[in-house]
């Protein structure tokens, strides 16, 4: 009897290992069902960390691009950051309103320079005209002149003439 009782412990034992077994093997094939349930997702986690890691690489690639820019423009090695460059880009565009504005101011300044010259021409080739005419005028003035110097020398000549006439005739 003592044999049949330690072959039911030892059935019994073997049952409740068995039991476990099953409840390990039944728990390890909901983790495995499980698994390969998540396999796919994980899978396509995987492919976009790939794809991130990829996109991170390009964009730290640029961020360095723009920082060796932001170095060159600022000609600071150790001070660029988006707020010195931000800094520099307002001071640019304000200078560039200076500038427009002065060139505005330069051009409407430049338009009146050129409407005061067309004036002074205009002025010019009145004066010019006048000139000419005054020279004509001086012309026909001195050939009347000329003439009447003539007539007057004739008169003269006619009055002496006849003065000299008078004296030897009386």
């Amino acid at each position: 009897m003592y044999e049949l009782e330690k072959e039911v412990a030892t059935l019994r034992e073997e049952n409740r290992t068995a039991r476990q077994a099953i409840g390990n093997k039944l728990y390890l094939e909901n983790v495995v069902s499980d698994l390969r349930a998540q396999l796919p997702v994980l899978k396509q986690r995987e492919q976009e960390v790939v794809s991130l890691n990829v996109e991170l690489g390009m964009l730290q690639k640029r961020h360095h691009e723009w920082t060796e820019l932001a170095k060159q423009i600022l000609g600071q090695p150790s001070g660029a950051t988006p707020i010195n460059l931000r800094q520099y880009i307002d001071s640019l565009q304000q200078r560039q309103a200076l500038l427009t504005s002065e060139k505005t101011h330069l051009e409407s300044r430049l338009r009146v320079s050129e409407e005061k010259q067309k004036e002074s021409e205009s002025e010019v080739e009145a004066l010019r005209s006048q000139i000419a005419q005054m020279k004509s005028t001086t012309e026909q003035l001195n050939a009347v002149v000329r003439r009447l110097k003539r007539q007057l020398s004739l008169i003269i000549w006619v009055g002496t003439l006849l003065s000299t006439f008078h004296t030897i005739t009386s």
